[in-house]
């Protein structure tokens, strides 16, 4: 099994800030406050590597707000550049969405800053998903999914996926953080949580990690990450599992 010094860089995960109404007085606008009181993370691995990503967010607003900035790492990773494809973003019907994408109110792409619209501008470390939606003292769960291109790397005798699925450098605390990581456990193979499948987790101490071996997932959570803490992953499963995934050679 390669070691940490293998990897080239960790891809971070989505990075998101607020943006608040530009209408607001000034002497009001140090009033404006909100919290993430809900996130809830379902990572799907590909056959080739990709990690598929669905992400909810509960945002309770303290005031009037015009959407917020979804910020989306670029990142070179065992020599090739991550970018991530396929974007779509709105608002989940509750903060349980996970996996069940049912409900969904998705944002039409566009560039007159309408409520209910989205925009996509690239820069050299990243993508900004700005949403636009008009807000004033609510709870409001937006969504976005994503991918991250053969971001799991399949060595000789394992496969691995490291990956910060909640970054530093937040404005405020993510709180009640969930992440379901869910493996390509190939027809007729068994998962085996500490025996063909490990699992770790580094970020906040209280943070835990879990297996569903019947559902071949990895089960992460975190009762809240600071804003200048972060929440990763380190996964290691047989090398099988990225069967339509080349093989990374370590020697130079």
């Amino acid at each position: 099994m390669p070691s940490p010094a293998h990897k080239v860089c960790r891809l971070l995960a989505a990075v998101l800030f607020i943006f608040a109404a530009a209408l607001a007085l000034p002497k009001l606008a140090f009033a404006k406050s909100y919290d993430i009181s809900n996130v809830n993370i379902t990572a799907t691995v590909g056959t080739d590597g990709t990690v598929s990503v669905f992400e909810t967010r509960t945002f309770d607003f303290d005031g009037d707000f015009q959407g917020v900035y979804w910020k989306l790492p670029k990142g070179e990773y065992d020599g090739r550049v991550v970018t991530p494809t396929n974007i779509s973003v709105g608002i989940a019907s509750d903060a349980d969405g996970g996996a069940d994408q049912a409900g969904l109110q998705s944002f039409d792409a566009a560039t007159t800053g309408k409520s209910g619209s989205y925009t996509i501008t690239s820069y050299d470390d990243y993508d900004e998903v700005k949403l636009y939606s008009t807000q004033s003292d609510d709870s409001v769960t937006f969504y976005i999914s994503y991918q991250l291109p053969q971001l799991a790397t399949r060595w000789a005798d394992t496969s691995e996926l490291y990956w910060k699925y909640v970054s530093d450098g937040w404005d405020v605390d993510s709180d009640n953080v969930s992440c379901t990581l869910v493996l390509p456990v190939p027809a007729g193979e068994t998962f085996s949580a500490g025996d063909n499948v490990r699992a770790w987790g580094h970020g906040p101490l209280d943070g835990t990690v879990s297996f569903d071996e019947d559902a071949g997932q990895v089960i992460f959570t975190n009762p809240s990450v600071s804003s200048d803490d972060y929440a990763e992953m380190r996964v290691c499963f047989p090398a099988s599992w990225l069967s339509a995934a080349t093989t990374t050679n370590t020697e130079d």
